[in-house]
C-alpha cells in the first residue's frame, strides 16, 4: 500500500513537470515569432523551478520584427511551376510553329504535298491548336491553353499570308478579309478566356495585317481607317479588363504603324489624312480618363505623351493655320474640363498640365515672334500660381521649365541695342516675373527662408546689373568711350548706394551686403576695366566719388558700443 502512494505521487510530480515544459515550449515558441532569441538564450540559462507555472504571451503584430514580418508575408517562388508551366510552353509553341513551316517547304521540295494541301493543312493545324487549347482551359490548365490558343492566331494569319502572297490562291480583298477575322477571332478569345496575351498577340497580328497584304491599287484611306478601328477595338478591350500592356502596346502600334506608312508613302497622300488617327486616339484616350478611375496615374502618363505625340504629328503635317485650330479647340476643351470637375482635385491638375503646355504651343505658334519671350515668362509665372490652389510636382515642373526657357532665350537674344525696344521689354518682364515667382516660393513653399532670400536677392541683383548696363550703354551709345564708362561706373555706384541705402531704411541685411559687393565689383571694373582707356581727369574724378562712397557707407555700418 506504501509502495502504490509512492507510486501515485512520483506520477503526480511527473505530471506537473510535463505541464511545466509543455508551457516553458509554447513560450519559447512564442518568443521566437517574436524575434527574441537573445531573451531565448537568457530563459534557457536561467534557473526556474518547475513547479512554478510560467504564462506565455503571444506577441502583438506590432511586436514582430518587420523582416521577418515581411518574410512571412512571401509567398517563395515556385520555380518548377514558372519555368516548366509558364515558359516552357510559350517558347517550344514558337519552335512548333517553325518547325510546321519548315516541315511544309521540305515536304513541298521533295513533292510530297502540293501548294493546296499545304494550305489546307495549315487551317487543319491552327484548328487543332484551338481545340486542345480550348480542352486545356476547360481542364483549369489556363497557362498551357492560353499558349495553344495563342499559337493558333499567327498559324492562320501565315496560313492566310502563304495562300494571298506566296501561292495566289487568294486575292487581297479575301486575304484582308480572311485576316480580319483572325483578329475578330482572337478577341473573342481574349474576352472568352480574360486573357491579355491572346490580346497581345492579336493586337500585333491585327497591325501587321495590311502590311501582309499586296495589291496592285493599295487604298490609303481603307488602312487608316483600318488602323483607327483596330486601336479602338484594343483600347476599349484595354480598358474594359485593365489590360496595361495592352492599354500603352495598342498606342505604340498605332504610331508605328502610321509613321511606316507615311514614310515609305512619300506624296501618296495628304499628310494630314495620317495625322488623324493620331488625333483620334488622343481625344479617346481623353476620353477614357475622364471618364473612368482605371489606373489613373498609368492613363495621366499616356494622355501627355499622347499631347506631345499628336503634336508633333499636326505640326509635322498640318499647316500653321490648322495647328492654330488645333491648339484653341483643345485648349477650350481643358478649360471647360477643368471648370466643370473642379472638385476633382486629382483629375485637375493634369488638365491644368495639358492647358499650360498647349497654351505655350500656341503662343509660340500663333504670336509674333516680339512678344513670345515675353508672354511664356508670363505665362510660366501664371502656371506656377495655379499650382498652390491645385498642387502637383509635375505641373511644377512644367511651369518653372516654361519660364527658365524664356528666361534663358532673355538672356542669350536680349541683347538691348536701343534703349525702347522689344528687348528692353523683355527684360523688365523677367525682372518683374523673377520677384512675383519669388514672392510666391517664399510665402507658399516650405524652405529656408533666409537661404532662399540670400540666394534669390543675388540673383536678382545680378539680371538687374545686367539689364541697367544693358540699357544705360544703349541710350548713351551716340557718346564717346570715356563718357560712357564715366556714366555706366557712376551708375554702377548709384545701384550700390541705392541697395545700401534700402537695406539700411528697411533693416534688410541681405540688401547692404548685396550694396557692397556690388561696391567692390564698381572698383574692379574701375581698377581693372576703365582705367587704361581714361584720361587721369576722369580717373581722378571716379576714385574720389569712389572713394567718397566707400568712407560713408563704412560710416553706415560703423556701430559704437
Amino acid at each position: 500500500m506504501e509502495n502504490q502512494n509512492q507510486l501515485e505521487e512520483k506520477v503526480q510530480h511527473l505530471e506537473k513537470e510535463v505541464d511545466v515544459l509543455k508551457l516553458r515550449i509554447h513560450q519559447l515558441e512564442s518568443r521566437i515569432y517574436a524575434g527574441n532569441e537573445q531573451g531565448i538564450q537568457q530563459e534557457v540559462k536561467s534557473n526556474i523551478k518547475p513547479e512554478k507555472a510560467v504564462v506565455s504571451r503571444v506577441p502583438k503584430k506590432s511586436q514582430i520584427n518587420p523582416r521577418e514580418r515581411r518574410n512571412e508575408d512571401e509567398v517563395p517562388i515556385d520555380w518548377e511551376k514558372l519555368l516548366l508551366q509558364v515558359w516552357m510552353p510559350r517558347l517550344f509553341i514558337f519552335v512548333l510553329i517553325i518547325g510546321v513551316l519548315w516541315g511544309f517547304k521540305a515536304a513541298s521540295d521533295y513533292g510530297i504535298i502540293n501548294e493546296p494541301v499545304k494550305i489546307a493543312l495549315g487551317f487543319m493545324a491552327s484548328g487543332l491548336l484551338l481545340y486542345v487549347g480550348h480542352k486545356q482551359m476547360k481542364q483549369d490548365r489556363r497557362k498551357f491553353g492560353h499558349v495553344l490558343l495563342g499559337g493558333a492566331i499567327p498559324l492562320l494569319m501565315l496560313t492566310t499570308f502563304a495562300m494571298h502572297s506566296l501561292y495566289g490562291m487568294a486575292g487581297p480583298a479575301v486575304a484582308f478579309v480572311l485576316n480580319v477575322l483572325w483578329i475578330m477571332l482572337g478577341l473573342v478569345l481574349t474576352k472568352a478566356y480574360e486573357s491579355e496575351a491572346l490580346g497581345i498577340i492579336s493586337m500585333v497580328g491585327g497591325v501587321l495585317v495590311p502590311f501582309l497584304i499586296e495589291s496592285e491599287t493599295p487604298n490609303p484611306y481603307v488602312f487608316l481607317a483600318y488602323e483607327t478601328l483596330l486601336y479602338v477595338w484594343f483600347l476599349a478591350l484595354a480598358v474594359r479588363f485593365n489590360y496595361r500592356k495592352i492599354y500603352y502596346g495598342s498606342s505604340i502600334l498605332l504610331n508605328m504603324a502610321l509613321f511606316f506608312f507615311y514614310s515609305f508613302t512619300g506624296g501618296f497622300i495628304r499628310g494630314y489624312f495620317v495625322a488623324v488617327p493620331i488625333i483620334i486616339q488622343y481625344v479617346l484616350i481623353l476620353y477614357y480618363f475622364v471618364k473612368t478611375n482605371k489606373q489613373v496615374l498609368a492613363q495621366a502618363n499616356t494622355l501627355l505623351t499622347s499631347l506631345f505625340i499628336t503634336y508633333a504629328w499636326v505640326n509635322g503635317t498640318f499647316t500653321e493655320g490648322y495647328i492654330t485650330l488645333f491648339l484653341l479647340a483643345f485648349i477650350l476643351i481643358y478649360a471647360a474640363l477643368s471648370h466643370k470637375r473642379k472638385s476633382d482635385c486629382e483629375k485637375v491638375p493634369m488638365f491644368h498640365i495639358h492647358f499650360i503646355v498647349l497654351t505655350a504651343f500656341l503662343i509660340i505658334h500663333a504670336v509674333d515672334e516680339q512678344f513670345t519671350t515675353s508672354l511664356l515668362l508670363i505665362q510660366g509665372t501664371a502656371a506656377y500660381y495655379s499650382v498652390f490652389k491645385y498642387p502637383s510636382v509635375l505641373k511644377k515642373v512644367i511651369s518653372l521649365f516654361i519660364y527658365a526657357a524664356a528666361g534663358v532665350m532673355v538672356l542669350v537674344e536680349g541683347v538691348i541695342y536701343e534703349a525702347f525696344s522689344m528687348e528692353t521689354l523683355d527684360w523688365l518682364v523677367l525682372l518683374v516675373t523673377f520677384g512675383v515667382g519669388a514672392k510666391l516660393i517664399y510665402k507658399h513653399e516650405k524652405i529656408k527662408r533666409d537661404f532662399f532670400v540670400t540666394v534669390s536677392s543675388a540673383v536678382f541683383t545680378l539680371l538687374f546689373l545686367i539689364f541697367t548696363t544693358q540699357f544705360t550703354l544703349a541710350c548713351i551709345h551716340h557718346m564717346s568711350d570715356d563718357s560712357q564708362r564715366l556714366i555706366l561706373t557712376f551708375v554702377w555706384l548709384l545701384l550700390s548706394l541705392s541697395s545700401i541705402g534700402a537695406g539700411v531704411i528697411k533693416e534688410n541685411k541681405q540688401a547692404k551686403y548685396i550694396g557692397v559687393v556690388l561696391l567692390i565689383l564698381t572698383l574692379l571694373k574701375l581698377v581693372f576695366l576703365d582705367i587704361p582707356y581714361i584720361p587721369l581727369f576722369i580717373r581722378a574724378i571716379l576714385f574720389i566719388a569712389l572713394g567718397f562712397a566707400g568712407l560713408m557707407v563704412s560710416r553706415v555700418f560703423y556701430k559704437n558700443k
